[in-house]
């Protein structure tokens, strides 16, 4: 009998996979092949694309879709990965130096905390 040989996995490269990314906290919009826009919040952005979160995804790779970062926008966009409740989109045509820059300058705003606080009774 004989011995089936189980393929190789490829090796890690070394290469990162798309542009530098910085972390940001911008709100935005998205559209998914013209349905109406949803809220979402961008996390990571490079020149070439994000990472967001969304509180509903209902997206296929093959599906275009318009994203809007803070101000700029419609920015197209398709989908290249998702994992719990967050999105990787890749733009189909890179940022200009000028957005990428000023949304990367925008300060985060502070976040309601959903912490309670509890008190021990004496």
């Amino acid at each position: 009998m004989a011995s089936k040989k189980r393929p190789m996995l490829l090796a890690r490269s070394n290469t990162p996979r798309g542009a530098e990314r910085g972390s940001v906290l911008v709100a935005g919009k998205y559209s998914v092949s013209g349905r109406p826009a949803e809220d979402v919040l961008i996390t990571d952005l490079s020149a070439s694309g994000c990472r967001l979160r969304a509180n509903s995804i209902g997206v296929t790779k093959t599906e275009l879709i318009e994203i809007w970062l803070g101000e700029f926008g419609p920015i197209a966009a398709k989908l290249k990965w998702l994992k719990k409740g967050s999105l990787g989109l890749a733009f189909d045509k890179p940022l200009d130096h000028q957005a990428l820059q000023a949304l990367l300058d925008v300060p985060a705003e502070p976040r309601p905390s959903n912490v309670v606080p509890l008190h021990r009774k004496a």
